[in-house]
């Protein structure tokens, strides 16, 4: 399922969600943003409406390409929040012709090390908890999400078993080159307080030199929902500005 609004002749942004989310975190990004351009959004594979669809990243990189395809649009700009920030890496260093350019907020992560190690361990417990996590994730983000936009979200349930496979697929690989291979603009969005992102900017920048650097104040690793005004304004610079430019 692909929702998709605003403006068909504008500038074409694709929101790509988080683990465990699914299209509907986007809600505030969508309405907001509508006015100005062309707004879509759709699920990875192990989320939302795909959640019964295996994940892996060459499988949701396929995805986002596919339905690019169907919904006939040539090339868009791609905003991804963690994991779907490197969905959004991994669809640009191969088909770089698609993408307009690129927001990654709390994707600035290399997870190699203990980083990538960790994360796979998470990746083992989500579904094993995912009962349990499940009314905890809820509960929080209805303390974050702006109380006009928390039922819509919600109306998808999280995906702890695709949220796992996502975790335990994405460490291990050269983000680093990805970013390098894409020759388009490119926007650093994170969090003030999503300090494990934002003490890899420096190491992504030494390899993605030009890469523009914004930080959203007082946001977390969720900054998209909990300061999501500030965040949908940044994107809105960048796809009126930056992609112009470039």
């Amino acid at each position: 399922m692909i929702d998709r609004r605003g403006k068909p002749a504008g500038q074409t942004i694709v929101f790509l969600h988080g683990a465990t989310a699914s299209r509907t975190m986007w809600a505030p990004q969508m309405a907001v943003l509508a006015s100005d351009f062309d707004v879509v959004a759709f699920d990875l594979p192990g989320h939302g409406a795909r959640m019964d669809e295996p994940f892996s990243l060459e499988g949701a990189s396929q995805v986002v390409l596919e339905t690019l395809d169907e919904a006939g649009i040539p090339s868009a700009v791609l905003v991804g929040l963690s994991l779907g920030g490197y969905v959004a890496l991994a669809v640009a260093a191969s088909h770089p012709d698609r993408v307009d350019g690129i927001v990654l907020s709390g994707a600035t992560a290399s997870y190699r090390g203990w980083g990538g190690f960790s994360t796979k361990v998470y990746g083992v417990l989500f579904p094993l908890l995912g009962n349990r996590l499940r009314e905890k994730s809820d509960a929080s983000l209805r303390k974050i999400a702006p109380a006009e936009f928390v039922d819509e979200i919600l109306s998808q349930p999280s995906s702890f078993a695709g949220g796992g496979q996502a975790l335990r697929d994405i460490p291990g690989r050269d983000y680093r080159r990805m970013a390098s291979d894409y020759p388009g603009p490119m926007l650093l969005l994170n969090g003030e307080r999503d300090t494990v992102n934002r003490k890899e900017e420096a190491d992504f920048l030494k390899h993605r030199p030009g890469t523009r650097v914004e930080m959203v104040a007082d946001g977390g690793h969720a900054c998209s929902l909990s300061q999501w005004k500030a965040f949908s304004e940044a994107i809105r610079r960048f796809a009126a500005i930056d992609i112009r430019t470039n």
